[in-house]
């Protein structure tokens, strides 16, 4: 068995090989440098010739399915069912794996199984348990980077349809740690953290490791499974805490179809996602794209779950005398729902317009 993330992996470990045909469980321990977020794992196993034949032919319908179809799943109940992988004892939750496809190992058509992540579940930990909540918050996030240490990105703490801007501590003795601090009022149940990037020059990039929030009025102290992420030009993410015994939000892409009916002068579109649950906040589509009559332009939007989608609001931004008429549908990758609107008529820059989502 093999652990894998985006840009590392664990060495191969052996499980012993069940005597019967009952499903079993099997646990065991894995030393390794800090692997961030778990991508996937592979099994591999020893199969006879016949059994070789019939995960090539799992295989070749993968391929097929995979380039025509989209993600299927194949072969469930062979080798591995799915896997849960946790970090420590004291981490709040772990990976669950259960999407199964089978993949070709090398030319000497040996083959594998890969679980890829699916879902995470909150845990119990042995740590104390503290309240999460209280009248006052004194928040402070430890970021630690890579990239240029002058770059400091934007971050907001979110709750409900409400984002709360924290403040950079400068601290010229560490410049690969980052401090942030948010005083103030309880801003109630925290839901996500919000960084955002402005211009950044071609080569310039910033690199987020690790993040730790903690309320150090309440004690809270919450993690981010999923970090490891790089920002270039007005590039935004969110990350969703993990709190104890709770099951975590997970993120989902949002896909804005924009289909031009009329425009003028040079500008650039800015939106945000309104949804039951929550916003996207306002995402700038950083392309270089004249949008020209007929033209048809994408613009992706990694947001925490917002829920069912209610709202779009537009601006533009650019030369004095721009405007805008498009129109819009909203997709969402990991289910296919689509969402339209009306189309959308911006007379200049800077003016909010705010439009109805209807699924389609």
């Amino acid at each position: 068995l093999q652990i894998l993330r985006t840009f590392s992996f664990t060495e191969l470990r052996h499980i012993p090989s069940p005597h019967h045909s009952i499903f079993q469980e099997y646990s065991f321990k894995v030393e390794c440098v800090h692997l961030g977020r778990i991508n996937c794992i592979k099994v591999i196993g020893n199969f006879s010739e016949k059994g070789q034949a019939i995960l090539e032919g799992f295989s070749v319908l993968q391929d097929i399915w995979d380039k025509h179809v989209g993600s299927v799943e194949t072969a469930g109940n062979i080798l591995a069912v799915s896997a849960h992988v946790r970090e420590s004892t004291h981490c709040p939750y772990r990976y669950v794996l259960r999407e199964s496809k089978i993949r070709e190992l090398d030319d000497n058509k040996a083959y594998f199984k890969v679980l890829t992540f699916s879902d995470m579940e909150g845990l119990a930990t042995r740590n104390k348990k503290h309240k999460f909540t209280s009248d006052t918050d004194d928040w402070v996030l430890k970021m630690s980077i890579e990239g240029a240490n002058h770059l400091t990105p934007e971050v907001s703490l979110c709750s409900g349809h409400q984002a709360y801007p924290m403040n950079y501590q400068p601290d010229e003795s560490n410049d690969n740690l980052y401090t942030y601090e948010m005083r103030g009022p309880s801003i109630g149940n925290l839901q996500k953290l919000r960084i955002g990037m402005g211009e950044l020059e071609q080569t310039e990039h910033l690199y987020i490791k690790k993040m730790r929030l903690a309320n150090q009025i309440t004690k809270t102290i919450l993690r981010f499974p999923s970090v490891d992420t790089e920002f270039e030009s007005h590039q935004v993410y969110e990350f969703s805490p993990v709190y104890p015994d709770i099951q975590p939000t997970l993120n989902l892409l949002y896909t804005i179809t924009l289909t031009t009916i009329a425009s003028s002068g040079t500008f650039r579109p800015v939106f945000n996602l309104i949804g039951e649950e929550g916003e996207s906040g306002m995402r700038k589509f950083f392309d270089d794209t004249n949008f020209e009559e007929g033209s048809r332009n994408e613009f992706d939007v990694d947001a925490v779950n917002l829920g069912p989608l209610r709202e779009l609001e537009v601006l533009i931004e650019g030369d004095e005398g721009s405007s805008w008429s498009v129109d819009v549908v909203v997709g969402m990758a990991d289910n296919g729902v689509q969402y339209v609107t009306d189309t959308a008529d911006i007379p200049k820059p800077g003016q909010l317009v705010r439009l109805s989502l209807q699924q389609r």
